[in-house]
Order: C-alpha cells, then structure tokens, then sequence
C-alpha cells in the first residue's frame, strides 16, 4: 500500500513539474514564431516599397528619355515635314526614316520609333513605312483620351522587322504621343516601342525567393497594361494574360507608396506593396502570398521542435529529481504519521496526511502546554524553597535561579506579601473575574516594587502574592512600605 502511495505522490510532482516544463516550451515557441513572422511581415513590406520606389525612379527616368525622343521627332526638319504632309511622298518619308533609326540606336534599349500621319494613313517607323489598316488604327487611338498633348503606355506584341508584321513574335512597352502639326485634321502619332527586357530588368528585384508572384503595372489613368507573373523557382517574371487579382478591389491609394493585405479570388491572403512614378504616372503593384514571406518557418520550425525536444527532455529530468526531492518528505511523513489499515485506503493520500498532521498539531499544542505548566509549577517549588531557605536543596541551584532571572548575588533582600481584597471579597478560583483580579495584582506589584529592583512574584495562595525584592542597599520593611503604600495610591489616583 506505501509503495503504491508514494508511486502516486512521485507522479503527482512528475506531472506538475513536466505539464510546467512543457507549456513554458509551447509558449516560448509561439513567441517565437510570432516575433519571426512579424520580422518577415515588416522585412519583406520594407524591401518590397523601397525596390518599388527604386522601379519607380527607372521609368521615370525612362519616360523622360521617351518625351526627349517625342520633342527631338517634332523638331527635326525631316520627321517634321513628314508628319505635317497631308499627301504620300516616298522621299520625305525615306528621308524620316534615316532619321528615326538615328534615335533608335542612340539608345539600346529602345527597338522601334514610328511616327503615324493620319492624313495620309502612313505609319513610317526605324525599319519599314506602310499603311495601317482600322484595326490598327483604332488599337492606337482608342487608348489615347481626347485632351490634346496626351501619352499613354501599352504592352503589345510586334513582329521581327517591323511593328505591322502580322506573325507577332516580341513583347515591347510602347510610349504613344499625341500630336497636331497640320491645322485640322485627326491628330497624328509617335509611338517609341521599348524592349521588354528593360522592365523586366527593373523588377527583377522585386522576386522573392520562390513561390507565386505578381507584379502588375498600371498607366497614369489607372488601366492595367502589364501583368507579370512568376512561379516556382523561376527567377525573371513573365508576361501573363489573366490574373487572379482585381484590381478594382484594391483600397484606394492615399500615399504615393504603401501596402495592405488582400485576399486574392483564391482565398490567397497575400501582402500588396505598391508605389507611384511621379513623372510617368506609372502605379506599380507587387503582390506576394504570405506563404512566400514566411518560406522560412518550416526550417525553423523544424529547429525549435529539435530545440524543445531537447528541452523538454532536459525538463523530464529535472522534473524527475524535483519530484524524488519533493516527495521524499511527503513519503517519510506518510509512513510515520498516516495511520495504515489492513486494506488500501479508498481517500486521497494528501487528505490523510493533512488529517496526520492535524492530529499531530494537537499532540504538539498539548505537549506545549503541559511543558507550560510543568515550567510553572518548577519556578514556584523552587521559588517556595527559596522563601524557606531551602534552595541548597537543589542542584545547581545558583544557574537554576538565574534562568528565573532571580539574582541571588544581590546584598539584600526582602520579602513582601501583598493582599489587596478583604476576606468578605475574595475570589475564589471558580470565580470568572479570578483571572483577571490576579493578572492586575501582578502587574500592580511589579509596575510599584520594580523602581527598587528586579520582582520576582508568588502566588501563595488564591488570593495572596508573595514578592521576592533583591536590594542593593538596606532598606527597612516600614520605608517599603510606605514607598509601596504611596506609589499604589499614585496609581490608584492616575487609573480611572
């Protein structure tokens, strides 16, 4: 039966300790966690708008380079006398044509310059001149708003030689201007395509380390024109027809750079940075699940889960010697003070040891008093043996005295009886106020007698004290009294 108690008692401890040890591990762990994902979240927001901003700067640059492109085709006499010219002329435009691929290898990453007469219908460009169809004619014009003066940027595919080639084999940006030489008319074009890759250069920065990736870019009319994708482990992004994102459902934009979180037409919660070219009016979008930015958690949740093992085994450990060590006491008081029965008991074995233990107080309470009284009863037989000059009797006597606090060095002494009721009013022991009638009698002798010495008090009797005064100098039983006498009175005066 004790053995299977103090297997319950070491269990009891081992569980408690451990289930400490454990929830301490899970809630480090998820602070952990918390705290990295936090760091990647506000990482990741960080980068993201500072690469933007920097892609920001780049097409701003580039559409500076465009609009230089545009006022550089107005005022050359050749491409001039090109757009103005409201008839067919082969020479002019041979002429332009020189002139345009002049501009387009001033800068490598500019692929065709193409001018538009709408006059003549003539679309003269870096690498052929030939007449646009409606189509194509509409494509232009319906991106361009009706305001004079006004730009836009579209993404479309063009041919290996030139831009009406109908086998479509290359993606460019191309910047379209609206102008008006000619009084009247419909307004004519200038069209500078640029290769794809200079985009594609400047938001290659902005791909994370693996997973989906958008970046999507809008014009300064807020019209996608680019949608760019990125998956797997491919590190360039491409050009993607559809996209799971709409971008009506964005939050409007307050700040020229910022992010939110959205929730992609998926269920694909991701965080969204963006930023705005102030010169092109570009609004560019980067669009990363938080799958991505937390690609790092599986490792490091592989490290903690190590991490806690170890922990944890280290806490059964200790949880073990903390158990044995907190139990054995527990155990020896067990065996010592809980009663033990032929059978297992049916209770809790700490109901019973605090049961052991009340019991146990109340044997110790006892023992305390009758140490009490048996202390009392010693220093009265020996105060009495004093009193009738017997103390030789007892061994030692002078250190037994002493731990009374009797002085029996002093020169003098003296003893005093003190009775302070009539035979008629004595009390007797049966009485309630006999306790308290004795307790002031003492107090009384010892706060008037003390002035002369250190008092030894002795209840004679029921109703008698007898005082023991040790002198440090003679004094006469009458000048006691008369000290006592008046000091009791004094008292008696100054007590309500």
């Amino acid at each position: 039966m004790f053995k299977k108690v103090k297997t319950r008692l070491f269990n009891r401890y081992l569980f408690s300790i451990f289930c400490v040890v454990a929830i301490a591990v899970i809630l480090v762990t998820l602070l952990i966690f918390t705290i990295y994902a936090n760091l990647q979240v506000s990482s990741a927001r960080t980068y993201s708008v500072h690469q933007l901003e920097q892609v920001c700067q780049m097409t701003d640059m580039l559409y500076s380079q465009m609009r230089s492109v545009n006022n550089q085709i107005l005022q050359n006499s050749n491409t001039n006398r090109c757009l103005s010219s409201n008839t067919f002329n082969r020479l002019i435009e041979a002429d332009a044509g020189i002139k345009l691929r002049e501009i387009q290898t001033a800068r490598s990453y500019t692929r065709y310059v193409s001018l538009y007469n709408s006059a003549s219908n003539r679309f003269v460009s870096s690498s052929t001149a030939d007449f646009l169809t409606d189509d194509d004619i509409a494509y232009y014009y319906s991106r361009l708003p009706d305001s004079s003066g006004a730009d836009t940027c579209l993404l479309r595919m063009i041919g290996a030689d030139y831009a009406t080639q109908t086998s479509k084999t290359r993606y460019v940006y191309s910047f379209v201007f609206r102008v008006q030489l000619r009084k009247g008319g419909s307004p004519d074009l200038i069209i500078v395509d640029v290769d794809e890759d200079y985009f594609a250069d400047s938001i290659g920065n902005l791909r994370t380390s693996s997973g989906f990736q958008q970046v999507i870019l809008l014009n300064r009319y807020n019209e996608v024109f680019s949608t760019n994708v990125a998956e797997g482990d491919s590190t360039r992004f491409s050009h993607a027809k559809s996209s799971n994102i709409s971008v009506e459902d964005f939050p409007e934009l307050t700040d020229t750079s910022g992010s939110f979180s959205y929730t992609c037409a998926d269920r694909t919660e991701a965080l969204v940075t963006y930023a705005k070219a102030d010169s092109s009016g570009f609004t560019i979008f980067n669009i990363v699940p938080y799958s991505n930015i937390f690609s790092g958690l599986p490792q490091l949740a592989i490290i903690t889960l190590l991490v806690g093992i170890l922990v944890l085994g280290i806490g059964m450990f200790i949880s073990f010697r903390t158990s044995a060590r907190l139990s054995a006491p527990i155990e020896v008081l067990y065996n010592n003070y809980v009663k033990k029965s032929s059978g297992d008991h049916d209770g809790d074995e700490l109901d019973e040891l605090s049961k052991a233990f009340s019991d146990m107080y109340m044997k110790t309470d006892k023992l305390e008093q009758g140490l009490i009284s048996s202390y009392s009863d010693s220093k009265k037989r020996s105060i009495q043996r004093l009193l009738h000059g017997e103390c030789d009797q007892i061994p030692n006597y002078t250190e037994v005295y002493q731990s009374y606090g009797i002085d029996l060095t002093a020169p003098f002494y003296t003893v005093i009886m003190v009775s302070a009721a009539s035979s008629e009013q004595r009390f007797g022991p049966d009485d309630p106020n006999y306790f308290i009638y004795n307790y002031a009698l003492e107090n009384l002798v010892s706060e008037v007698l003390g002035q002369f010495g250190s008092v030894v008090t002795y209840h004679n009797s029921h109703n008698t004290l007898a005082v023991l005064l040790p002198l440090q100098k003679m004094r006469t039983r009458k000048s006691l009294c008369r000290s006592f006498s008046a000091c009791a009175r004094s008292c008696s005066a100054s007590s309500p």
